[in-house]
């Protein structure tokens, strides 16, 4: 009795190209998850730091592309503190308030396995 494995199908989910895909959509979803915690402001101009945010090509960042975004997401600025965010709810190191949700995070960590599996189908 022979046994005949086809893994033709487990090469095309594990691509270099498909993994980018997959990492490029986990780190958007991520980004979209940690918008909420990203502080804001009433003032049209200053609301660009949740506006002006993209992923890196490598799909391995999360660039956010105003001069103040560092100072935000640390909550120092010229070596202050800062201890009153605006907006409730917000706060620096807002990635860490994600990894702090767990069901928040869950909808960032299901979409390797969803999208691997989604590649997987095809």
């Amino acid at each position: 009795m022979a046994i005949t494995l086809n893994l033709q199908g487990v090469d095309s989910m594990l691509s270099q190209q498909r993994k980018k895909s997959i990492q490029f959509k986990t780190a958007n979803q991520a980004m979209m998850a940690m918008d909420k915690f990203v502080p804001k402001s009433n003032m049209q101009k200053q609301n660009r730091l949740r506006t002006a945010t993209h992923v890196s090509d490598d799909g391995h960042s999360i660039i956010y592309t105003m001069p103040y975004a560092k100072a935000q997401f640390f909550g120092i600025i010229n070596g202050s503190t800062i201890k009153n965010y605006t907006t409730p709810g917000t706060s620096a190191r807002w990635d860490k308030r994600l990894i702090g949700d767990k069901a928040l995070l869950k909808t960032v960590t299901d979409v390797y396995p969803r999208e691997l599996l989604k590649y997987g189908s095809t």
